[in-house]
Formats: structure tokens, C-alpha cells, sequence
């Protein structure tokens, strides 16, 4: 399925139609303003954002790695660059400590990262400086608690938010490859393009201004089996379950939900039935945003 789609082809059946807002749209990206003669004119974009949140195990991945898939849209794992970023301060011998927040955010500010995600068949890949590192972030065995020291340092996540903004919501040039790689270019209809971007604290940290976000909840026990699973038995049920309590008591900031997050009880959801339920009130979210009448949640 194409990730840029038209409104048509977005909405299903369930959802009505409703005809595109002006261009006074305060989140419709028109680039035809910004366009030299030269270059083939582009079909107004507008790009919407979505986050799913929450503690380990609740389903952040697979929720929004299915979604993605089933409704079209880019997604982005932003705690895969954090590790990308941790990967670069292990080769520079850069320790995950608040008293070298100021050193590594400066080093993230100086680093170019990149995220991409193939559809056909659930790959990713992340870049760093132009390079693949996928496989030696595999390969390093980044520690989760790393993820989560480099999350609570102010520091690390202020020089992180606009590297990863910077993946959802994309400027001219790299949406123009986008429209002419779906062969949209020359399009006279508005484009929708959507952006899932899941991870821990990524509602707080990077996109508390997003169209939606979702703020996962589900049983420690249940979390625990899952993470247990995943894992293949290499940690018994109860050392994962007093992981998790100690890194919620110990991260508490990461795990406090917005106000304006929807909070989603997965404990007693299965995969489908989680990614169908995130999907309907995307769609609805979408709705509204074409009605004007902004978000009900």
C-alpha cells in the first residue's frame, strides 16, 4: 500500500468522505509556494502525526508497526535512534550519564540520523551519518536502561527532538522524492501523508503537539509473558516482572501521560483487535481534521 494516499483512499466506508479544507489549513504544507519555475509543480501535502506511547512490553511496536502497514502510513521507532545515538557514545567512549548530557547533546546535534521502514515486508533500517548501523546496533547489545538514562537526561532528549521531527514531518525536498517515487508528482489532488512514531516518552519528548496520541497501559503480568516470550526463556517470568517495576519506579517521568493522551488498556486485546482498534480512531482522527472541528479526545 502507498504511503501517500488520497483522502478516497484513506477513509473506508465506515468513515464519510468530507471534502479538503482550503489552503488556510494551519496544518496544510503547500509546497507549491516554495517551488522554483524550474521544477515540476506538487499537490498541496497534508501531514499528520501519530504517537503510540507507554511502558515495555505494552504493545508499542507491533501496534504501530501494524497500523502502519494496514492503513499506509510511515513509522518511525524512536527509541531505534536513541540506540543509534548510544551506539556513537560507546565508540567515543561517552558513558549514558546526566553529567555528560551536555557533551552527548552536542554530539547528537553534530550527528545526521535517518529512519526507514519497508512496508512489503516489516524491515527497517536505521542510518547514521549516511551509513547503516542496523546491524551493529544489533549487534552491540544496547542495554534498555541506557535507552532509558538518555530519555531522562534534558539534555540528550532537547538535541533529539528536532532530529526526529525531522523524520515525520518531511521538508520539500525529501517529499518530493516521496511524491515522485509513488508517481504522484504531477498530481493535481491533495495528498495525505501520515507518520506513526512510537516509543517510550515519545508523546513528552518529541511530538506533544500531535495530531494523536495514544498512551498504552496493559498488566504488569501480562507484559511480563509477552516480554518473556520475546526473549525465548533466556529470563524467567519474575525477574522481567521486578525489572519493570523497578524501571517504572525509576523512570516514573517517562511513563506520566499527557492530559491530552488517549490512554488504551491492551491487557485483554489481541494483536488484531489492538491494531484495529488504534486504526478506527485514527481514521476518526483524521475525520475530524478534514472537518475542522479538531480532536475529541
Amino acid at each position: 500500500m502507498n504511503s501517500l494516499l488520497s483522502t478516497a483512499n484513506l477513509l473506508n466506508q465506515r468513515l464519510a468522505i468530507h471534502p479538503l479544507l482550503n489552503t488556510s489549513t494551519v496544518n496544510l504544507i503547500n509546497f507549491k509556494s516554495y517551488l522554483s519555475k524550474t521544477k515540476k509543480p506538487m499537490p498541496p501535502v497534508h501531514q499528520l502525526s501519530f504517537i503510540i506511547d507507554g511502558p515495555a512490553a505494552s504493545g508499542k511496536t507491533e501496534i504501530s508497526k501494524g497500523v502502519s502497514k494496514k492503513l499506509g502510513f510511515n513509522w518511525v521507532d524512536s527509541q531505534a535512534i536513541y540506540r543509534a545515538l548510544i551506539l556513537k557514545c560507546k565508540e567515543n567512549n561517552i558513558d549514558i550519564l546526566p553529567s555528560n548530557g551536555k557533551k552527548i547533546g552536542e554530539l547528537a546535534s553534530k550527528t545526521d540520523f535517518d529512519f526507514k521502514f519497508e512496508r512489503d515486508d516489516n524491515s527497517y533500517k536505521i542510518i547514521m551519518n549516511n551509513q547503516d548501523v542496523t546491524k551493529k546496533i544489533e549487534d552491540s547489545n544496547i542495554p534498555d536502561k541506557d535507552v532509558l538514562n538518555a530519555l531522562s537526561i534534558p539534555e540528550i532528549t532537547e538535541a533529539m527532538k528536532n532530529k526526529q521531527r525531522r523524520l515525520v514531518y518531511l521538508n520539500e525536498e525529501r517529499m518530493r522524492k516521496e511524491l515522485e517515487k509513488e508517481g504522484e508528482i504531477n498530481s493535481e489532488k491533495s495528498k495525505l501523508y501520515c507518520t506513526i512514531l512510537e516509543g517510550r516518552a515519545a508523546g513528552k519528548n518529541v511530538f506533544p503537539d500531535a495530531h494523536l496520541i495514544f498512551n498504552l497501559k496493559a498488566d504488569v503480568n501480562v507484559r511480563a509473558e509477552r516480554r518473556f516470550k520475546e526473549k525465548n526463556g533466556k529470563q524467567s517470568r519474575e525477574e522481567i516482572i521486578e525489572e519493570m517495576k523497578e524501571d517504572e519506579a525509576n523512570y516514573s517521568e517517562l511513563i506520566t501521560p499527557l492530559k491530552r493522551a488517549l490512554n488504551i488498556n491492551t491487557t485483554e486485546l489481541n494483536k488484531e483487535e489492538q491494531i484495529e482498534t488504534i486504526g478506527f480512531l485514527i481514521k476518526d482522527r483524521i475525520k475530524r481534521y478534514f472537518d475542522n472541528i479538531g480532536p475529541m479526545y
